[in-house]
């Protein structure tokens, strides 16, 4: 076998070698952020999917699918999450109500493979002081 120039370690008779992640495995995938604790109403608030094959290894590359779903009293909002590149997702979302919902994570393999309630919150911003 042939090895392209400057790759191969003549003294040690080594050459580089890169193993990648196998495919993705939704129940290996760990989610994380501040949007899965708390939220404030109205605002923008966000969490990161960490892609993840069956080994537990670290995806380093996009092209998954994930998406979020926030349900409250039988409502359910969807969003799609962003791939960026790099192994993660993230999503971002506005809820206008306050209260409980329930967040659960999905990848075309595994519908709800991460299942969380989170409480959402209302903050109230420049209320006067007490009297």
């Amino acid at each position: 076998v042939q090895q392209p120039a400057g790759l191969y370690d003549a003294a040690t008779q080594t050459f580089p070698l890169q193993v990648l992640a196998a495919a993705v495995d939704p129940s290996q995938c760990v989610a994380f952020g501040g949007g899965l604790r708390l939220a404030v109403a109205g605002e923008q608030s966000s969490f990161t999917i960490q892609a993840r094959d069956k080994f537990q290894n670290r995806k380093i590359f996009g092209g998954d699918s994930f998406w979020a779903q926030f349900t409250q009293d039988g409502f359910v909002t969807t969003m799609n999450a962003t791939d960026n590149v790099d192994g993660t997702y993230s999503v971002t979302y506005v809820l206008n109500a306050s209260g409980y919902f329930a967040v659960k994570l999905s990848h075309p393999e595994q519908d709800g493979f991460f299942e969380q309630i989170i409480d959402r919150t209302v903050m109230l911003r420049n209320s006067p002081a007490p009297i």
